[in-house]
């Protein structure tokens, strides 16, 4: 599991048209995880993994309604398939 011990952590995101990723790197620079969105019947999930190659998904987060301006989530721990929020 993912330990999150720094104060300050930095997210870049890699600029691709059709599934955007989000690297987030605590202050030296080692990447800590990483988030991939996808659209699925235009309803935003993002899957954030604990690897930088998306190999080992840590969580799920799906949107509610349809894509638009405001939007509600449900994330899911992927491994113990338990809703945390």
């Amino acid at each position: 599991m993912i330990r999150f011990d720094d104060d300050r952590y930095i997210a870049r995101r890699d600029v691709t048209f059709l599934r955007p990723r989000v690297y987030l790197k605590d202050t030296g620079g080692t990447v800590i995880a990483a988030a991939r969105a996808d659209m699925t019947r235009l309803r935003r999930r993002i899957t954030v993994y604990s690897d930088i190659d998306l190999t080992r998904p840590i969580l799920t987060i799906t949107g509610r309604e349809i894509v638009g301006f405001c939007m509600r989530y449900d994330v899911t721990d992927t491994a113990a398939r338990t809703p945390l929020g």
